[in-house]
């Protein structure tokens, strides 16, 4: 009889044992060895198995509306009114320790940073939002991928992590797509679902403004444009901005900055307008702001491009696209010569691509190859070729150069050409 009792002792004592959870505490190397992996795991730092939190019968975090099991808390304060999380006591009291994530995956129900924004300009990218107010926020965390964005704090490159509310990433690449996440973290808790944002550093704005020579010989191109600005004009309110912002300089021996630089034009009618007026002016072969006679070939392109890089009214270099599109068909003086008219040329080839790189302005020059009196002339230097061993003034400015002869000759659309120019530069950072 009593080996009958002893042998049903043992019965049950087997059957409670196999009635618990074989896979707490047992050893273990990987997860698998644990059983149910949806409910245990492998400690890697005890070698034994883990239930899983969230597993046990209790509220999940953020799910049901029943009382939470105060037995399942577990009070891990340091004594100082803190948890070894950095929390308040109170804040783990309320979520229990098992909410504690074992790594940084993005946690929902920690609060992320609200109100995410990005400016965007050619050299960097600027974020900024509002950090939340929940208890136990230690630092933000802003991610940036160039392939998608960021779901957790190790998918891209680490930028910034502080408290501030605002970040602006000064190592872009223009014209590429930027993804940014910004994670708002916890300590030990981890960090919340991120904030996303992306942006393409290119321009969004753009002065362009016209250089003109409007001598005898350019009747053409001045009435081209006054046909054809429109296109330009609604190209850059699709593309760039819905206002086009635009100005004019002419210029013969002497130079005219139309309103003085100060007012660029606020329709298209109003440069349609001028392009109209100053294309009459050609046919009087005279100055722009006198009837002196122009008598001679070279032209006055120098201080054409110097005075409109000094008075016009440009934007900040960082957030607008700087153009000027220079036309002319013959070559220039630079000081302190002066033309047959006795109009003294004002600024050497030095100070005008000097002014041009400092101000970031690029030229779109639309030039000739031979001029002057007998039609033989070489006149590429300073827009084609070097000028006494010096860079093109286009080339130097990150601009461009179109043989002028095509646009007379119907062979190079001279919208074709600009659009072109201003596609290909409006994602493209130029000189600081």
């Amino acid at each position: 009889m009593r080996h009958l009792v002893v042998s049903v002792y043992f019965f049950f004592v087997m059957l409670a044992m196999a009635c618990a959870s074989p896979e707490e505490d047992a050893l273990c190397s990987f997860d698998e060895d644990c059983g149910d992996t949806a409910l245990y795991f492998c400690d890697q730092q005890t070698g034994q198995c883990r239930e899983k939190a969230g597993t046990a019968d209790t509220d999940d975090i953020g799910g049901g509306d029943e009382e939470k099991d105060e037995s399942d808390i577990i009070d891990i304060k340091d004594g100082d009114g803190t948890t070894e999380s950095g929390l308040p006591d109170e804040t783990v009291d309320e979520i229990g320790s098992d909410a504690l994530p074992d790594d940084d995956t993005p946690t929902q129900w920690l609060d992320p940073v609200t109100g995410l924004t990005i400016d965007i300009e050619i050299d960097q990218l600027t974020l900024a939002w509002q950090n939340p107010t929940m208890a136990g926020l230690t630092d933000i965390k802003v991610v940036r991928s160039m392939i998608a964005f960021p779901q957790h704090i190790l998918d891209g490159d680490l930028l910034y992590e502080g408290l501030d509310q605002t970040y602006a990433d000064t190592s872009v690449d223009s014209g590429k797509s930027h993804f940014y996440s910004v994670f708002a973290c916890y300590g030990a808790l981890g960090c919340s679902e991120p904030a996303v944002m992306g942006g393409i550093p290119c321009y969004d704005r753009m002065d362009l403004v016209f250089v003109m020579d409007v001598s005898t010989s350019m009747d053409y191109i001045l009435a081209d444009l006054e046909n054809e600005i429109g296109e330009v004009w609604n190209y850059v309110s699709q593309k760039i901005e819905t206002t086009p912002r635009m100005g004019l300089t002419v210029f013969v021996d002497d130079v005219k900055v139309v309103n003085d630089g100060s007012t660029p034009y606020a329709t298209v009618d109003q440069i349609k307008g001028d392009f109209h007026s100053w294309y009459q002016h050609t046919s009087s072969n005279e100055q722009t702001q006198s009837s002196a006679t122009n008598y001679d070939w070279p032209e006055n392109s120098l201080d054409g491009l110097a005075l409109t890089a000094k008075n016009f009214q440009w934007r900040d270099p960082a957030k607008a696209l700087r153009i000027i599109i220079l036309a002319t068909d013959d070559t220039f003086r630079e000081k302190p010569a002066s033309f047959s008219s006795g109009i003294a040329v004002q600024h050497t080839y030095d100070e005008t691509v000097t002014l041009l790189k400092e101000g970031r302005i690029r030229v779109a020059a639309f030039a000739a190859k031979i001029g002057g009196s007998t039609g033989t002339t070489d006149v590429q230097p300073g827009f084609f070729t070097t000028y006494n061993g010096k860079e093109p003034i286009p080339a130097a400015t990150g601009g461009a150069v179109f043989f002028i002869d095509d646009v007379k000759n119907g062979t190079l659309s001279l919208v074709d050409a600009i659009t072109g120019f201003v596609e290909t530069e409006r994602c493209v950072a130029g000189e600081r």
